[in-house]
């Protein structure tokens, strides 16, 4: 209880989920190994684990057939079928009772194994195996979530992270804010640089929804939206709620070198595509999107 009392909010928040995240990529990076490994381990346990991995369906056949009372009742539609049968092109043939046993016997034995292998399946059925199958079953899907999901989970890593660093002022700069000046200037161009891909995210999801191209993971474009409206959401934060630095009157190019990288990159960018490409501001979430192909 010392070691959760003594974790802050920033702990929880952050390097928990930051935390949980890798590890669930990491682990899903050896699910297949470790599946096909619990698979080996069933089938040496069980020799028929691949039959127990799965619920077996009740046969529905009767494994008790009463064959010469099958054999009058089938004698019998036949029959009936002959005589009403109008159609004088038609080929019927008489029934051939001696075939007819031979493949409802034939049925029988079959339906007789499939009884014996339920019966079996049930008795063998036990405890312990159905939670080594629930746990092969678990790590089976949790590879195949984490595969189909991945760009989810990187997103979600991605907007963890940067939302961290931009509320401890953490992003990578050439010089660090040490006055008002500093903090002004360099949240104030994230907040424009986080407000120019957020409208970039917003109009290349609308040019794909209106391209008349069905739109597969329509989640990432939300959380593309999210992660960069939460960006701008703590710069205007931070903006209003101004920590207490120093107010020495840095010069100006002292200022602007306190802007991070990114931010720096992203104006680039915009003004690139806004102006040399006509206003094609959605350029940059396509870039954006074939980070995350990649």
């Amino acid at each position: 209880m010392q070691f959760i009392k003594n974790r802050s909010a920033r702990e929880w928040l952050s390097s928990l989920p930051t935390l949980i995240l890798l590890v669930c990529v990491l682990a899903a990076g050896t699910t297949s190994y470790t599946h096909s490994q619990l698979l080996n381990i069933g089938t040496w346990l069980w020799s028929d684990y691949t039959l127990l991995r799965e619920d077996v369906a009740k046969p529905t056949c009767d494994a008790q057939l009463n064959i010469e009372k099958t054999l009058n009742q089938l004698a019998v539609e036949a029959s009936s079928h002959q005589a009403d049968d109008t159609d004088l092109f038609s080929d019927s043939e008489t029934f051939n009772r001696d075939a007819a046993r031979t493949s409802l016997e034939q049925q029988r034995t079959v339906c007789a194994k499939e009884h014996q292998v339920y019966v079996q399946a049930l008795h063998d059925l036990t405890p312990t195996v159905k939670a080594f199958r629930a746990t092969e079953s678990f790590v089976a899907w949790f590879g195949l979530f984490v595969s189909t999901h991945q760009q989810v989970f990187l997103l979600l890593l991605l907007w963890i992270c940067a939302l961290t660093a931009t509320l401890t002022r953490h992003h990578i700069a050439f010089r660090s804010v040490t006055s008002q000046l500093d903090f002004y200037v360099s949240n104030t161009a994230e907040a424009i640089a986080h407000g120019l891909l957020l409208l970039a995210a917003w109009r290349y999801r609308e040019s794909s929804y209106n391209s008349g191209i069905a739109v597969t993971d329509p989640e990432i474009y939300l959380l593309v939206i999210a992660g960069f409206a939460g960006l701008l959401l703590a710069n205007i934060y931070q903006l209003v709620k101004a920590p207490p630095l120093s107010k020495e009157k840095n010069a100006w190019p002292h200022a602007l070198l306190t802007i991070p990288l990114y931010a720096y990159m992203s104006l680039i960018a915009a003004f690139y595509f806004f102006f040399h490409e006509q206003g094609y501001l959605a350029g940059i979430a396509i870039l954006f999107g074939q980070l995350l192909e990649h």
